[in-house]
Parts: structure tokens; C-alpha cells; sequence
């Protein structure tokens, strides 16, 4: 016969951190703030950010009608994939943040800095 079983085994919790592939972290190009300086951008962002949304979807290689049906909950993480995409500073609960208190303002800032990284030559597609 087995002896009974005195000790009960422990999970093991393994962390697994992302791979920045050794480029540092860069700041966003466009503050979160900054969303009057293209007027038609901060007027879409202002009176229809789902649509606003949408195009930058588009651009990030997502599909462009979830933010038509669900744009509270798509904004965060099209600003997390930009994030990850280009190391850029912030974090998970900021990105959050943004888009709970200024949902407007961060589709714009999302747009406009997606804008200028397809102007300096990035492909974010993928």
C-alpha cells in the first residue's frame, strides 16, 4: 500500500516578458492633448470618433467595422498594438485610461501618430 500524500504540490508561475528586441522605449510623438491641431482629425474625433477609429483600424491591419459596433472597447487595444508595435512608452492601464475619460482626444492622438509613422516610412500593418 502507497503512504497518504502529506504535501500538496505547488504551482509553478512562470512569467514570460515581451522582447523589445533591444530598441528603447520612445515617447509618442503627439501628446494626448494635442488633437486641435489638425482640425478635420479633432472634428471626426469630436463628433464621431467610432468612425475615426475605424480608418485607423484600417491602418493598423485590424478590421475596420468592430469600431462602428463596439468603439468603447476597441480603442485600448489599437492603442496597446501601436504601443507594442513601435515601443512606445505607457502602459496597459494608461491606454485604458485614455480612452474611459478621453476617448475623443486619444482616437485622434491615435490617428495622427499613426500618420506620422506612415510618414516617416514605418509599416504598421502587420
Amino acid at each position: 500500500m502507497t503512504e497518504p500524500l502529506t504535501r500538496q504540490p505547488q504551482p509553478q508561475v512562470v512569467v514570460v516578458q515581451a522582447k523589445t528586441s533591444g530598441r528603447k522605449a520612445r515617447n509618442w510623438h503627439i501628446g494626448l492633448l494635442q488633437c486641435c491641431d489638425n482640425k478635420r482629425i479633432c472634428l471626426c474625433g469630436a463628433f464621431c470618433y467610432p468612425c475615426l477609429l475605424a480608418r485607423t483600424a484600417g491602418k493598423l491591419g485590424e478590421a475596420c467595422c468592430l469600431p462602428m459596433m463596439a468603439p468603447c472597447c476597441v480603442g485600448t487595444p489599437l492603442r496597446m498594438k501601436l504601443r507594442m508595435l513601435t515601443t512606445t512608452k505607457g502602459s496597459l492601464l494608461g491606454d485604458c485610461c485614455a480612452f474611459t475619460w478621453c476617448a475623443p482626444c486619444a482616437a485622434c492622438q491615435l490617428e495622427k501618430e499613426v500618420r506620422t509613422l506612415n510618414g516617416q516610412g514605418v509599416v504598421l500593418d502587420n
